[in-house]
């Protein structure tokens, strides 16, 4: 969304939603709230090593760090076998998944497959030196709606939060008890959340106009540290 704005400007843009998203994912000086599992060069390369790997894993992985709901221990320590990740979580396998949330990890497992680790690794390493921090001052007049994942296994809350604090017409509201991929089990509670009539306020935000053309972001040097 950040990326949009920077390329084309805000014309056609009217309002914003964020899910689970932090506005810087390394670490860097005075920035320790990005992600949880890659944040720096070493987790980086273990990362992309990963992908390539083992791609089936890092999908199961990626649902058992992504997903709200409480995954039973056979999914936790499943590792690379002959069983296909639809087997690993076929009730058998995994009799805490409800029958309605089976199908969507299976679909976001699928959906992994389909692409190719290294290119994944690559575009990690893009857009995780991303620093939207100096962006989100620039949005005023532009509502945005900040939904964050008290349970995420991807971001911390605070480092979430800080979307709320920098924008400076935010609400964010924080689901307790839904992790990264909220929107896909709650879309009707983020609706009711951006029509509430007492939102969550947010932080005093920081006041800069908006450039009059779309700036590039700050790209983050990768910490190895």
């Amino acid at each position: 969304i950040l990326s949009y704005i920077e390329l084309f400007g805000r014309a056609r843009v009217s309002k914003l939603v964020f899910v689970d998203q932090a506005p810087l994912q390394n670490r860097a000086e005075g920035w320790e709230i990005g992600s949880k599992g890659c944040y720096d060069e070493a987790s980086l390369h273990k990362l992309q090593a990963a992908l390539v790997a083992d791609l089936e894993e890092c999908a199961v992985g990626t649902v058992k760090g992504c997903t709200s709901l409480a995954l039973p221990d056979e999914l936790k320590k499943a590792r690379h076998s002959s069983e296909t990740p639809a087997r690993r979580l076929s009730p058998a396998r995994s009799p805490a998944l409800s029958e309605e949330g089976r199908p969507r990890l299976q679909v976001l497992i699928a959906e992994t497959l389909k692409c190719d680790g290294r290119r994944l690794g690559e575009l990690m390493r893009d857009h995780t030196q991303l620093d939207w921090r100096p962006l989100l001052p620039t949005l005023r007049g532009l509502p945005v709606l900040n939904c964050v994942g008290g349970q995420s296994g991807v971001f911390p809350v605070e480092g979430c939060l800080e979307i709320g604090r920098l924008a400076p017409e935010c609400k964010s509201v924080v689901f307790k008890q839904a992790a990264a991929p909220l929107a896909t089990r709650r879309r009707r509670a983020c609706a009711e959340a951006g029509a509430a009539s007492r939102p969550c306020a947010p932080r005093a935000a920081a006041s800069c106009p908006a450039p009059q053309f779309p700036r590039p972001a700050k790209a983050c040097p990768i910490s190895t540290g």
